[in-house]
């Protein structure tokens, strides 16, 4: 059940922001390999990165207005 979401997620999330592909597979790597804190640790690299994605949207759309 959990690996659903998560798939789901992580496809949704794909299709917004492709080049944080390198992110998203060590994670899953890490999953895949049984080191759940080594992914928990990927996946605060993950958020950071979105939130620089975000961070750039965001200021792109106030230059542009």
């Amino acid at each position: 059940m959990h690996h659903e979401t998560y798939l789901l997620l992580m496809a949704d999330f794909m299709q917004a922001a492709p080049s944080a592909w390198p992110h998203i597979a060590a994670v899953n790597n890490y999953i895949l390999a049984g080191k759940l804190y080594k992914a928990l640790k990927s996946a605060k690299v993950l958020i950071a990165y979105e939130s620089e994605l975000i961070a750039n949207v965001t200021q792109s759309g106030r230059k542009s207005t």
